[in-house]
């Protein structure tokens, strides 16, 4: 009398896809005979977008033939909201927030403001949402433009006056001197 004793449903070890495209991916599962995988996507900082990150179960795990094996897909890194930042934040505050929402504060090329402190943030880029751990940058207050005043002597023309200070950006305000009105000179 011989017995023969059964192995049980055939077994299908689970192949190693992590990397690979997801249409891969799924090709090299079912290539083995295996059904279509149940596709579930994640985000993931260490996978790129589209990849496959893992298996459930795991690769080398010896499965039924009829088995339907999870297999996680990338969707890249997550995206996180960048807090708001008003201008006149103090920079110090600035990266403690970003830091807070897993960002990557980068300090830009400061730049003159007539509306906010010296060293205050004016500005963030992006504003409004980011790639996890991505960088953002803080632009910062030179505060406003300095110009050095020329010598304007007495009893020149308020207009030739006028002109030398609107070349220089600043606004004139030319007020009469009584002793003097309508002479149009300073």
């Amino acid at each position: 009398i011989s017995l023969v004793v059964s192995l049980g449903p055939q077994r299908i070890a689970v192949p190693s896809v992590q990397n690979l495209r997801a249409a891969d991916a799924t090709a090299a599962i079912t290539k083995l005979g295996l059904p279509d995988p149940q596709i579930i996507t994640q985000p993931s900082t260490n996978v790129d977008n589209g990849n496959a990150i893992k298996t459930d179960p795991a690769t080398g795990s010896k499965v039924r033939k009829t088995k339907v094996v999870k297999l996680y897909v990338s969707l890249g890194p997550p995206i996180v909201a960048v807090p708001a930042i008003a201008p006149g934040t103090s920079y110090a505050d600035a990266v403690a927030a970003l830091k807070a929402a897993k960002l990557n504060p980068v300090k830009g090329a400061a730049q003159y403001s007539d509306s906010v402190p010296k060293g205050a943030v004016i500005s963030v880029n992006p504003n409004d949402k980011a790639t996890e751990f991505s960088n953002v940058t803080v632009i910062v207050s030179r505060g406003p433009r300095m110009v050095t005043i020329p010598d304007i002597s007495r009893g020149s023309s308020a207009a030739d006056a006028q002109a030398q200070l609107q070349a220089l950006n600043l606004k004139v305000d030319l007020q009469p001197f009584l002793p003097f009105a309508g002479t149009d000179h300073v």
